[in-house]
Protein backbone atom coordinates (compact mmCIF):
# COMPACT_ATOMS: atom_id res chain seq x y z
CA UNK A 1 0.00 0.00 0.00
CA UNK A 2 2.12 2.91 -1.27
CA UNK A 3 -0.22 5.61 0.02
CA UNK A 4 -0.22 4.39 3.63
CA UNK A 5 3.32 2.94 3.45
CA UNK A 6 2.31 -0.55 4.53
CA UNK A 7 3.20 -4.04 3.37
CA UNK A 8 0.84 -7.00 3.86
CA UNK A 9 2.31 -10.51 4.06
CA UNK A 10 0.33 -13.77 4.13
CA UNK A 11 2.08 -16.23 6.46
CA UNK A 12 1.35 -19.72 5.19
CA UNK A 13 2.73 -21.35 8.35
CA UNK A 14 0.05 -20.15 10.72
CA UNK A 15 -2.59 -18.51 8.54
CA UNK A 16 -1.80 -15.07 10.01
CA UNK A 17 -1.52 -11.78 8.18
CA UNK A 18 1.48 -9.62 9.02
CA UNK A 19 1.37 -5.86 8.55
CA UNK A 20 4.63 -3.91 8.26
CA UNK A 21 3.70 -0.34 9.03
CA UNK A 22 7.02 1.52 8.96
CA UNK A 23 9.20 1.18 5.87
CA UNK A 24 11.32 4.29 6.33
CA UNK A 25 14.46 2.35 7.20
CA UNK A 26 13.55 -1.18 6.13
CA UNK A 27 16.48 -3.25 4.91
CA UNK A 28 15.91 -6.77 6.17
CA UNK A 29 13.13 -8.44 8.09
CA UNK A 30 12.63 -12.08 9.07
CA UNK A 31 9.06 -13.37 8.98
CA UNK A 32 7.36 -16.77 8.93
CA UNK A 33 7.20 -18.55 5.57
CA UNK A 34 5.78 -16.31 2.86
CA UNK A 35 2.95 -17.31 0.56
CA UNK A 36 4.33 -18.94 -2.58
CA UNK A 37 2.92 -18.75 -6.08
CA UNK A 38 4.08 -20.34 -9.30
CA UNK A 39 7.25 -22.37 -9.59
CA UNK A 40 8.15 -25.30 -11.75
CA UNK A 41 9.38 -28.86 -11.76
CA UNK A 42 12.85 -29.91 -10.65
CA UNK A 43 15.79 -29.31 -12.92
CA UNK A 44 19.50 -30.07 -12.65
CA UNK A 45 21.29 -27.56 -10.48
CA UNK A 46 23.85 -25.52 -12.34
CA UNK A 47 25.56 -22.16 -12.17
CA UNK A 48 24.85 -19.57 -14.89
CA UNK A 49 27.16 -19.69 -17.87
CA UNK A 50 29.06 -16.53 -18.85
CA UNK A 51 26.62 -15.94 -21.69
CA UNK A 52 23.73 -15.98 -19.23
CA UNK A 53 25.28 -13.57 -16.74
CA UNK A 54 24.47 -9.87 -17.34
CA UNK A 55 27.47 -7.66 -18.01
CA UNK A 56 26.32 -5.21 -15.33
CA UNK A 57 26.24 -7.83 -12.60
CA UNK A 58 25.35 -6.61 -9.11
CA UNK A 59 26.83 -8.70 -6.31
CA UNK A 60 24.61 -9.37 -3.28
CA UNK A 61 27.30 -7.84 -1.06
CA UNK A 62 26.65 -4.50 -2.78
CA UNK A 63 23.11 -4.44 -1.44
CA UNK A 64 22.57 -3.22 2.11
CA UNK A 65 20.55 -5.94 3.85
CA UNK A 66 21.60 -5.01 7.38
CA UNK A 67 18.98 -4.77 10.10
CA UNK A 68 17.33 -1.37 10.53
CA UNK A 69 18.71 1.03 13.11
CA UNK A 70 15.46 1.18 15.03
CA UNK A 71 12.73 -1.39 15.66
CA UNK A 72 10.17 -1.80 12.90
CA UNK A 73 6.50 -1.59 13.76
CA UNK A 74 5.39 -5.10 12.78
CA UNK A 75 2.03 -6.41 13.89
CA UNK A 76 -0.33 -9.24 13.02
CA UNK A 77 -3.54 -7.99 11.46
CA UNK A 78 -6.44 -8.91 13.70
CA UNK A 79 -9.16 -10.86 11.91
CA UNK A 80 -12.40 -12.40 13.11
CA UNK A 81 -11.89 -15.59 15.19
CA UNK A 82 -12.25 -18.73 13.09
CA UNK A 83 -12.06 -16.89 9.78
CA UNK A 84 -10.34 -19.22 7.33
CA UNK A 85 -9.28 -21.43 10.25
CA UNK A 86 -7.42 -24.57 9.21
CA UNK A 87 -7.08 -23.40 5.60
CA UNK A 88 -4.17 -21.78 3.84
CA UNK A 89 -4.24 -18.47 2.02
CA UNK A 90 -3.69 -19.21 -1.67
CA UNK A 91 -3.80 -15.67 -3.06
CA UNK A 92 -3.86 -12.08 -1.87
CA UNK A 93 -4.42 -8.68 -3.47
CA UNK A 94 -4.86 -5.11 -2.26
CA UNK A 95 -7.45 -2.56 -3.37
CA UNK A 96 -5.62 0.59 -2.27
CA UNK A 97 -8.38 3.05 -3.11
CA UNK A 98 -10.99 1.24 -1.01
CA UNK A 99 -8.53 0.13 1.70
CA UNK A 100 -9.50 -3.49 1.16
CA UNK A 101 -7.41 -6.63 1.46
CA UNK A 102 -8.57 -9.54 -0.70
CA UNK A 103 -7.78 -13.12 0.27
CA UNK A 104 -8.48 -16.49 -1.31
CA UNK A 105 -8.55 -19.10 1.43
CA UNK A 106 -9.06 -22.48 -0.23
CA UNK A 107 -12.51 -22.15 -1.87
CA UNK A 108 -13.55 -18.89 -0.20
CA UNK A 109 -13.06 -15.22 -1.09
CA UNK A 110 -12.49 -13.05 1.99
CA UNK A 111 -12.59 -9.24 1.81
CA UNK A 112 -11.14 -7.40 4.81
CA UNK A 113 -10.68 -3.79 5.84
CA UNK A 114 -6.94 -3.35 5.26
CA UNK A 115 -6.42 -1.18 8.34
CA UNK A 116 -8.52 -2.89 11.00
CA UNK A 117 -8.80 -6.45 9.70
CA UNK A 118 -12.60 -6.25 9.95
CA UNK A 119 -14.39 -8.71 7.68
CA UNK A 120 -16.40 -6.85 5.05
CA UNK A 121 -17.79 -9.99 3.42
CA UNK A 122 -16.95 -13.53 2.34
CA UNK A 123 -18.08 -15.37 -0.76
CA UNK A 124 -17.79 -19.05 -1.74
CA UNK A 125 -15.68 -20.00 -4.75
CA UNK A 126 -16.36 -23.00 -6.98
CA UNK A 127 -12.73 -24.12 -6.54
CA UNK A 128 -9.50 -22.81 -4.98
CA UNK A 129 -8.25 -19.57 -6.55
CA UNK A 130 -4.60 -19.12 -7.49
CA UNK A 131 -4.66 -15.35 -8.05
CA UNK A 132 -6.83 -12.32 -7.29
CA UNK A 133 -6.99 -8.80 -8.68
CA UNK A 134 -9.14 -5.72 -8.16
CA UNK A 135 -10.20 -3.04 -10.61
CA UNK A 136 -9.42 0.15 -8.72
CA UNK A 137 -11.90 2.09 -10.84
CA UNK A 138 -15.02 -0.04 -10.57
CA UNK A 139 -14.07 -2.00 -7.45
CA UNK A 140 -14.75 -5.30 -9.21
CA UNK A 141 -12.83 -8.31 -7.91
CA UNK A 142 -11.57 -11.09 -10.16
CA UNK A 143 -10.31 -14.56 -9.26
CA UNK A 144 -8.84 -17.29 -11.47
CA UNK A 145 -9.62 -20.92 -10.66
CA UNK A 146 -7.02 -23.15 -12.36
CA UNK A 147 -8.78 -26.37 -11.43
CA UNK A 148 -11.88 -25.35 -13.38
CA UNK A 149 -10.32 -23.20 -16.09
CA UNK A 150 -12.45 -20.25 -15.05
CA UNK A 151 -12.36 -16.60 -14.11
CA UNK A 152 -15.07 -15.37 -11.75
CA UNK A 153 -16.03 -11.75 -11.09
CA UNK A 154 -17.62 -10.00 -8.11
CA UNK A 155 -18.87 -6.46 -7.66
CA UNK A 156 -17.52 -4.24 -4.85
CA UNK A 157 -20.52 -5.30 -2.75
CA UNK A 158 -19.77 -9.00 -3.31
CA UNK A 159 -22.49 -9.58 -5.88
CA UNK A 160 -21.60 -12.11 -8.56
CA UNK A 161 -20.92 -10.54 -11.95
CA UNK A 162 -20.55 -13.82 -13.80
CA UNK A 163 -17.41 -15.33 -15.21
CA UNK A 164 -15.49 -16.77 -18.14
CA UNK A 165 -14.78 -20.46 -18.69
CA UNK A 166 -12.61 -22.33 -21.19
CA UNK A 167 -9.42 -20.67 -19.96
CA UNK A 168 -7.35 -23.87 -19.73
CA UNK A 169 -5.33 -23.55 -16.53
CA UNK A 170 -5.39 -19.86 -15.53
CA UNK A 171 -2.61 -19.20 -13.03
CA UNK A 172 -2.35 -15.41 -12.89
CA UNK A 173 -4.10 -12.22 -13.90
CA UNK A 174 -3.69 -8.46 -13.99
CA UNK A 175 -6.37 -5.78 -14.43
CA UNK A 176 -6.24 -2.45 -16.26
CA UNK A 177 -7.29 -0.50 -19.37
CA UNK A 178 -10.79 -1.93 -18.97
CA UNK A 179 -9.50 -5.47 -19.40
CA UNK A 180 -8.52 -8.55 -17.43
CA UNK A 181 -5.35 -10.19 -18.73
CA UNK A 182 -5.09 -13.88 -17.85
CA UNK A 183 -2.12 -16.26 -18.10
CA UNK A 184 -3.24 -19.72 -19.29
CA UNK A 185 -0.34 -22.07 -18.54
CA UNK A 186 -2.04 -25.12 -20.08
CA UNK A 187 -2.76 -23.44 -23.40
CA UNK A 188 0.52 -21.48 -23.33
CA UNK A 189 -1.35 -18.28 -24.08
CA UNK A 190 -2.31 -14.89 -22.72
CA UNK A 191 -5.98 -13.94 -22.92
CA UNK A 192 -7.47 -10.42 -22.78
CA UNK A 193 -11.03 -10.24 -21.42
CA UNK A 194 -13.30 -7.19 -21.62
CA UNK A 195 -14.10 -6.03 -18.10
CA UNK A 196 -17.73 -5.13 -18.82
CA UNK A 197 -18.96 -7.90 -21.10
CA UNK A 198 -16.59 -10.59 -19.73
CA UNK A 199 -15.87 -11.79 -23.25
CA UNK A 200 -12.49 -12.69 -24.72
CA UNK A 201 -11.35 -9.87 -27.02
CA UNK A 202 -7.77 -10.97 -27.80
CA UNK A 203 -5.39 -13.84 -27.18
CA UNK A 204 -1.79 -14.70 -28.00
CA UNK A 205 -0.27 -18.19 -28.06
CA UNK A 206 3.30 -18.18 -26.72
CA UNK A 207 6.32 -20.48 -27.09
CA UNK A 208 6.12 -21.46 -23.39
CA UNK A 209 3.68 -21.31 -20.49
CA UNK A 210 3.13 -17.78 -19.12
CA UNK A 211 2.80 -17.01 -15.43
CA UNK A 212 4.15 -13.68 -14.14
CA UNK A 213 2.33 -10.60 -15.48
CA UNK A 214 2.74 -6.83 -15.16
CA UNK A 215 0.78 -4.10 -16.94
CA UNK A 216 2.06 -0.64 -17.88
CA UNK A 217 -1.22 1.16 -18.53
CA UNK A 218 0.46 4.41 -19.58
CA UNK A 219 2.72 2.77 -22.16
CA UNK A 220 -0.01 0.23 -22.99
CA UNK A 221 2.37 -2.68 -22.58
CA UNK A 222 1.80 -6.06 -20.99
CA UNK A 223 4.89 -7.83 -19.64
CA UNK A 224 4.78 -11.63 -19.49
CA UNK A 225 7.22 -14.10 -17.93
CA UNK A 226 7.51 -17.45 -19.72
CA UNK A 227 8.22 -20.45 -17.50
CA UNK A 228 10.95 -22.89 -18.47
CA UNK A 229 12.70 -20.68 -21.02
CA UNK A 230 13.09 -17.57 -18.87
CA UNK A 231 11.91 -15.05 -21.45
CA UNK A 232 10.26 -11.77 -20.46
CA UNK A 233 7.99 -10.58 -23.27
CA UNK A 234 6.66 -7.09 -23.91
CA UNK A 235 3.27 -7.27 -25.65
CA UNK A 236 1.02 -4.55 -27.00
CA UNK A 237 -1.78 -4.33 -24.42
CA UNK A 238 -4.42 -3.82 -27.10
CA UNK A 239 -3.59 -6.50 -29.65
CA UNK A 240 -1.18 -8.68 -27.59
CA UNK A 241 1.28 -8.33 -30.47
CA UNK A 242 4.89 -9.05 -29.38
CA UNK A 243 7.01 -5.89 -29.19
CA UNK A 244 10.28 -6.96 -27.59
CA UNK A 245 11.80 -9.54 -25.25
CA UNK A 246 14.77 -10.37 -23.02
CA UNK A 247 16.09 -13.73 -21.78
CA UNK A 248 17.05 -14.19 -18.13
CA UNK A 249 19.91 -16.34 -16.88
CA UNK A 250 19.49 -19.30 -14.54
CA UNK A 251 16.80 -21.96 -14.72
CA UNK A 252 14.31 -19.88 -16.64
CA UNK A 253 11.47 -19.56 -14.12
CA UNK A 254 10.35 -15.92 -13.76
CA UNK A 255 8.01 -16.12 -10.79
CA UNK A 256 6.92 -12.52 -10.28
CA UNK A 257 7.18 -9.11 -11.96
CA UNK A 258 6.98 -5.60 -10.50
CA UNK A 259 6.95 -2.47 -12.65
CA UNK A 260 8.24 0.99 -11.79
CA UNK A 261 6.71 2.82 -14.72
CA UNK A 262 8.14 6.24 -13.85
CA UNK A 263 11.70 4.90 -13.72
CA UNK A 264 11.22 2.57 -16.68
CA UNK A 265 12.31 -0.44 -14.65
CA UNK A 266 10.85 -3.94 -14.53
CA UNK A 267 11.95 -6.15 -11.61
CA UNK A 268 11.87 -9.93 -11.91
CA UNK A 269 12.05 -12.54 -9.14
CA UNK A 270 13.32 -15.76 -10.72
CA UNK A 271 15.20 -19.01 -10.09
CA UNK A 272 18.95 -19.31 -10.62
CA UNK A 273 18.95 -23.02 -9.68
CA UNK A 274 16.87 -25.33 -7.46
CA UNK A 275 18.90 -24.00 -4.52
CA UNK A 276 19.39 -20.32 -5.35
CA UNK A 277 17.11 -17.50 -6.43
CA UNK A 278 17.76 -14.19 -8.14
CA UNK A 279 16.29 -10.74 -8.76
CA UNK A 280 16.94 -8.83 -11.98
CA UNK A 281 16.21 -5.26 -13.10
CA UNK A 282 15.24 -4.65 -16.74
CA UNK A 283 15.29 -1.34 -18.61
CA UNK A 284 11.96 -1.44 -20.43
CA UNK A 285 13.09 1.10 -23.04
CA UNK A 286 15.24 -1.50 -24.78
CA UNK A 287 14.39 -4.62 -22.72
CA UNK A 288 17.96 -5.03 -21.49
CA UNK A 289 19.06 -6.45 -18.14
CA UNK A 290 20.79 -3.69 -16.20
CA UNK A 291 21.59 -5.67 -13.07
CA UNK A 292 21.06 -8.98 -11.29
CA UNK A 293 21.55 -10.07 -7.70
CA UNK A 294 22.31 -13.80 -7.73
CA UNK A 295 21.78 -16.00 -4.69
CA UNK A 296 24.84 -17.67 -3.16
CA UNK A 297 25.73 -19.81 -0.16
CA UNK A 298 25.72 -16.84 2.19
CA UNK A 299 22.44 -15.41 0.92
CA UNK A 300 20.72 -18.05 -1.25
CA UNK A 301 17.56 -16.07 -2.04
CA UNK A 302 15.91 -19.49 -2.25
CA UNK A 303 12.28 -19.51 -3.31
CA UNK A 304 12.43 -15.85 -4.37
CA UNK A 305 8.97 -15.60 -5.88
CA UNK A 306 7.44 -12.29 -4.79
CA UNK A 307 8.69 -8.82 -5.74
CA UNK A 308 7.16 -5.38 -5.23
CA UNK A 309 8.45 -1.87 -5.85
CA UNK A 310 7.81 1.54 -4.28
CA UNK A 311 9.14 3.83 -6.98
CA UNK A 312 8.56 7.04 -5.03
CA UNK A 313 10.91 5.91 -2.28
CA UNK A 314 13.27 3.86 -4.45
CA UNK A 315 12.59 0.62 -2.54
CA UNK A 316 12.25 -2.89 -3.96
CA UNK A 317 10.91 -5.67 -1.71
CA UNK A 318 11.79 -9.31 -2.39
CA UNK A 319 9.98 -12.19 -0.69
CA UNK A 320 11.73 -15.54 -0.41
CA UNK A 321 11.27 -18.91 1.27
CA UNK A 322 13.14 -18.18 4.50
CA UNK A 323 11.00 -15.15 5.19
CA UNK A 324 13.38 -12.31 4.37
CA UNK A 325 11.80 -9.31 2.68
Amino acid sequence: DRVRRRVYVANADDGALTVIRDLSQLRRLSLPLLLRAGGGGPAPEREPTPSETPTSLVEPSAIDLSLPRRPLEVTTLGVAPGLGEGRSVRAMALDEGRRRLLLASEDELIVLDALSGRTIYTRPLAAPAMALAADEGSGAIYAVLPGRGELCAFGPDGASLGGVDGLGRPTNLVVGLGRIYVADSEGRRVVAIDGESLTIVAERVLPAAPHALALDAEARRLYVGEMGIGTILALDAGTLRPIDQVVLGGLGYPRDLALDGAAGRLYVAHALSPKYGAISAIDVADMSIIGTVWGNEERPLSGADVVAVDGRRGVVLLGQADGVV
